[in-house]
């Protein structure tokens, strides 16, 4: 609490109209229900570019799903969430559904048992060391190169999914990394090099602590 609220007396000095993210962050710390509150679990200013930049003509794509697979779905022409868990999967379907938006839809996409040549790229081995998301990370290898205006990779193995990703999104299209001061998505940077980049660190819905969210935009 004593680290938010000096990262937060930081932020407004040196940016006072950053004081706008206030309320909303303090009443996502209490709700905590990304399917009421409708908003990617980005920080706060990279939600403002993507308010900006969304447009009802697009075609996105994310991995992970939740609140952001509504708010896509509520701005944009077809949108595709790609995601691990079951359950979770079935309460955002079901929140698709009831409200009729069927131009976006959410892919199972579970993990399997890993035959031991499969990268799986993650920070904690030990919790995913038996299984390969290679269904997962793949899904997104069904759509042509330069198929989507907007992809999140926000989900499991993020940098493996960042090499899936480098060619599906279009020409003057964007790829948004969320978490991106992780030194393990350092490579993701020299992945990306060829792109435009723009770096947004601050606070953001349902945590205490500050991240970086970075959008790499392709050339045109």
């Amino acid at each position: 609490m004593m680290r938010s609220l000096g990262a937060w007396i930081a932020l407004v000095l040196r940016q006072p109209s950053a004081i706008r993210f206030l309320v909303p962050w303090l009443m996502s710390l209490y709700t905590r229900d990304p399917l009421s509150t409708r908003v990617p679990w980005i920080v706060y200013p990279a939600q403002e570019w993507l308010r900006r930049t969304l447009t009802q003509n697009m075609q996105t794509f994310e991995w992970g799903c939740g609140g952001s697979t509504l708010y896509f779905a509520d701005r944009v022409a077809s949108h595709t969430a790609i995601e691990h868990e079951r359950d979770w999967s079935l309460v955002v379907q079901a929140q698709l559904k009831r409200e009729g938006l069927s131009h976006a839809q959410v892919l199972l996409k579970p993990a399997t048992r890993a035959d031991g040549t499969v990268v799986n790229h993650f920070s904690n081995p030990k919790q995913y060391q038996d299984l390969s998301f290679a269904d997962y990370i793949g899904a997104i290898d069904a759509y042509p190169d330069d198929s989507f205006d907007i992809i999140v990779i926000d989900g499991r193995a993020r940098r493996s999914c960042a090499r899936h990703a480098f060619r599906k999104v279009r020409p003057g299209g964007s790829i948004i990394l969320d978490n991106a001061e992780r030194p393990e998505y350092e490579e993701i940077f020299t992945l990306y090099a060829p792109y435009t980049r723009q770096e947004f660190w601050g606070p953001g819905p349902y945590n205490w602590y500050f991240w970086k969210t970075t959008i790499f935009t392709r050339p045109m």
